[in-house]
């Protein structure tokens, strides 16, 4: 005969507790650290507990029926301080379960489909609607837990059926708390600068009170080369990646019972491509941008032990662009009246190469190439209204073969949620809720953008678009290609 307890637990932080129980007619009963893990991958930090003590017989089976399917995991932030991976992404890729394609980042859970692995930040969930692919870029320093469930998950949850990551930043307390790191390769002799700097801090702004608390973090990072390669004799040129994230949290309890949360998170990331086909043309390799930005607040009441709801906003902005090395979000700079630089079949090298040097240069013992001036031509551009416009293309020179495709994707989205979950019984949980989300959506890709010196004359023939005019730069909001 063994004495356990039977514990109702709504909306539990999967942590470590010291939990007191006890028995009608007996003492009670300190019990030493117990591990709670919460089966809900959304969860808060109020602890609503009615713990009932009983006699049992027996042991427990050695598999729930109801939750063998998924298996979830909780990672607090003392622990992914000490990872090597850095951000939610990599660190899901290291449970079990969970494969990441290393060539296009993508992530498979259980078998899944990319797009059915879904990323939330403090309750925000965080998608691409153009490709489906969740993403989630923050700060290690900035996590206070990660809770990862692969498996079959509830219809709250929406798209998220292979897997969902709930990503909780720190709400900070009554006592100060600051973090500092910076990572670098650059003092070892087979570098390829690689650079991480982080900074974190948290605490009251009324004194030794949690009553209202804030926490804030923010990164940097740098990669010289973004995807080493141990057979390519050192640095890839023109394949570095920079990147910037910070995020930020207000913490407000009234009273007791009400919860009051609000803050934002923001990335940016800009990274280049190194591709064999333009090594000698490199500077017109791609690049591509990556920018986001997301506020949220919500609201936590709780009416009863046993009862509590909670009322969640947010707002979130993605912008995607990429393109030629140098003249990138210009699509205006593309143009070639006279025809993109291609691979001249009687030479060995292309046509634009600097095949000659400069005399002067070799007559003080250095090779510099004779460059060959490049030459622009003005030329006027038809517009759909039918008006013109006048523009300076290059129409020849030593100026190299432009990248030959532009893609701009511009998505806003906001939302609303309610959730309310009531333990009705010690084995029976009722969740009531619903959400509501509206997208806007703006997207431009023209795969020659080499054409568009002729505009509205066959320039934007081959451009697909919606939300934005023609030549991807003016936001329209109406009409056949409204957003």
């Amino acid at each position: 005969m063994h004495l356990s307890s039977s514990c109702a637990l709504a909306s539990v932080v999967a942590a470590l507790f010291s939990i007191t129980m006890s028995v009608t007619g007996g003492a009670e009963k300190l019990t030493n650290r117990t591990t709670v893990v919460s089966s809900d991958p959304l969860m808060d930090d109020t602890v609503n507990a009615d713990c009932r003590a009983s006699l049992l017989h027996g042991s427990s089976p050695a598999a729930k029926s109801d939750q063998t399917p998924g298996t979830n995991y909780s990672i607090n932030g003392g622990d992914i301080q000490r990872l090597a991976a850095r951000g939610p992404a990599e660190i899901t890729a290291l449970q079990a379960g969970v494969v990441r394609d290393r060539r296009t980042d993508a992530i498979y859970v259980r078998g899944g489909g990319a797009s059915e692995l879904i990323y939330y930040v403090d309750g925000v969930p965080v998608q691409d609607a153009f490709t489906g692919i969740s993403s989630a870029r923050i700060s290690n320093f900035a996590i206070e837990e990660i809770s990862i469930a692969t498996g079959g998950m509830g219809v709250d949850y929406g798209w998220g059926s292979a897997g969902v990551t709930n990503v909780r930043t720190g709400d900070g307390g009554p006592r100060f708390h600051g973090s500092a790191e910076a990572v670098t390769d650059n003092f070892h002799g087979d570098r390829y600068d690689y650079n991480l700097y982080s900074l974190s801090l948290n605490g009251p702004l009324i004194p030794n009170s949690d009553r209202l608390t804030f926490s804030v973090a923010g990164e940097r990072g740098w990669r010289g080369d973004r995807q080493p390669h141990a057979t390519a004799g050192g640095m890839l040129p023109h394949n570095s990646s920079g990147t910037w994230t910070w995020n930020g949290k207000l913490v407000w309890r009234p009273i007791g019972s009400i919860v009051v949360r609000a803050g934002a998170f923001a990335s940016d990331e800009d990274w280049k491509e190194y591709f064999r086909s333009y090594h000698f043309d490199i500077k017109h390799a791609p690049r591509s941008v990556d920018k986001r930005r997301a506020f949220w607040g919500e609201v936590t009441y709780t009416l009863s032990p046993r009862t509590f709801y909670t009322v969640r906003g947010y707002s979130v902005h993605d912008e995607y662009k990429s393109g030629d090395g140098v003249y990138f979000d210009d699509l205006w700079g593309y143009g070639r009246p006279n025809g993109n630089r291609q691979f001249d079949e009687g030479n060995l090298f292309w046509r634009w190469d600097d095949m000659q040097l400069d005399p002067d240069s070799l007559a003080i013992g250095v090779t510099y190439p004779l460059h060959t001036p490049v030459i622009d031509t003005v030329i006027d551009v038809p517009l759909p209204n039918g008006d013109t416009i006048q523009r300076s293309f290059v129409a020849s020179g030593d100026e190299g073969s432009v990248w030959e495709d532009y893609l701009r994707q511009k998505q806003s989205y906001m939302g609303g949620k309610i959730d309310l979950v009531s333990q009705i019984h010690a084995s029976h949980e009722l969740k009531l809720g619903a959400e509501f989300q509206r997208y806007t959506l703006r997207y431009y890709h023209h795969p020659f953008p080499q054409a568009i010196y002729r505009g509205a004359d066959g320039g934007i023939r081959y451009a697909d678009f919606y939300g934005f005019d023609g030549f991807g730069s003016t936001e329209v909001d109406s009409g056949w290609n409204g957003a």
